[in-house]
């Protein structure tokens, strides 16, 4: 049993949605994804999302979810290389 705070959440775009996806808040894990589900107009995806007991205060009724995706480059070829970067999508 999911202890928490128990959401959906629905999107037109949920690019790859999965089970035991994480949830971060500024960095930190604060949940994770327990399933998702094909509407029946085939137009919307619904995503179920757990979020841990102690970070239920930060979702209200205003909250909004983006999808994180981004990449990061490290190495070295005579100097040091280093990208970091992330691309949002609201979700």
């Amino acid at each position: 049993m999911n202890t928490g705070l128990n959401l959906v959440l629905e999107t037109d775009c949920p690019g790859s949605p999965g089970y035991n996806k994480s949830v971060y808040y500024r960095q930190v894990k604060v949940g994770y994804t327990t399933g998702y589900e094909l509407l029946p107009t085939r137009q919307n995806v619904l995503i179920y999302v757990n979020i841990y007991a102690p970070f239920v205060n930060l979702s209200r009724e205003n909250t909004k979810f983006w999808k994180s995706t981004g990449f990061r480059i490290k190495g070295s070829l005579m100097t040091e290389i280093r990208i970091s970067t992330e691309s949002l999508r609201l979700i």
